[in-house]
């Protein structure tokens, strides 16, 4: 499923309900409603990989405003996941699961509930501005921007934001814009080890490795320097 927006729509399942294995690239799920469970996506398969994808402003009555996975795993890269709403897990809300990749993604205004039989969670140059792990979950982080560093799994190189989200320094996140500032902390801060970001792209189509320093920002956007670029030989 590629290019296009999936809105309005009502269902258990509110946009996408997956069955079978399959990739969700450039798409748009937004302003959907669930009954029950999976506002934006539910997904109950064992992987599906959602990438360049943005998951705002759907609805579910019960778990998993945005997206829902039960017993599946979900590669999720470079997506925007915000203003979602549920009971439990309005952003992503994950049960019984045991692979979860998650990488340079942003979850803003959600709950991102992990259930407590997920197990092997990988989150890596995330900006989560809310975070709850549960007790009994093994979750490895790595260069993950977050609002406190969790109790529970294993934490590395974490930007902990002390529940300031100014201090992640978006464009204007009043307007929706979760772009970065030159300012922002994560600019030029994510983990640059993964083999897929090499031919990756952001949210906005702008390469993941910057070719001055190599290096990917946290979050779904690139932030890209104003000026020219010379090269002299």
């Amino acid at each position: 499923m590629r290019a296009i927006t999936l809105s309005g729509n009502t269902l258990s399942g509110g946009g996408i309900y997956f069955r079978a294995l399959g990739t969700i690239v450039d798409c748009n799920i937004e302003g959907n409603s669930s009954t029950y469970l999976g506002g934006g996506i539910y997904v109950n398969v064992p992987m599906t990989l959602m990438d360049r994808c943005t998951v705002v402003g759907n609805t579910a009555d019960s778990g998993g405003g945005g997206i829902y996975l039960r017993g599946a795993s979900l590669d999720l890269r470079n997506c925007l996941v915000a203003s979602n709403s549920a009971i439990s897990g309005s952003g992503i809300f994950i049960y019984n699961t045991s692979v979860i990749p998650i990488y340079n993604c942003t979850f803003v205004s959600n709950l991102f509930q992990f259930g407590n039989t997920c197990n092997n969670g990988d989150l890596q140059n995330n900006i989560i501005e809310s975070l709850t792990v549960s007790s009994g979950t093994t979750v490895t982080g790595y260069n993950n921007c977050l609002p406190s560093l969790p109790g529970v799994g294993e934490w590395n190189n974490t930007i902990v934001t002390t529940n300031n989200l100014d201090f992640v320094g978006f464009a204007d996140s009043a307007a929706g814009n979760y772009r970065l500032t030159p300012e922002s902390p994560c600019v030029n801060a994510g983990n640059d080890q993964l083999e897929w970001l090499k031919d990756s792209w952001d949210l906005d189509r702008h390469r993941r490795i910057d070719r001055v320093y190599g290096l990917p920002d946290i979050g779904c956007y690139e932030y890209l320097p104003g000026g020219t670029l010379f090269g002299l030989r």
